[in-house]
């Protein structure tokens, strides 16, 4: 799998735990009640698409070289895909 972020999932595996994530998420529902701006126009803004094939749009290819161990080199740092 292709690292697109760096990201941590936490699970909550107990009844503090779960109390801590709801806490959680009424403080940023808070903030966000606090800091939010109404838009200065109203109605959808939204530009029209140039392609309909929004997957080419959004897709970056490199050229990549795969080892004989399934090993690809991307930005320093090696992966190793399950073979087929």
């Amino acid at each position: 799998m292709w690292p697109l972020w760096e990201s941590k999932i936490m699970h909550a595996c107990g009844p503090q735990a779960k109390g801590y994530v709801e806490q959680s998420n009424e403080t940023l529902q808070d903030h966000n009640e606090t800091y939010a701006v109404s838009p200065a126009k109203q109605g959808d803004i939204h530009k029209t698409v140039w392609t309909d094939d929004l997957g080419a749009a959004f897709c970056l290819k490199e050229d990549r070289v795969l080892t004989n161990d399934y090993i690809v080199t991307y930005k320093r740092r090696m992966f190793r895909l399950a073979a087929r």
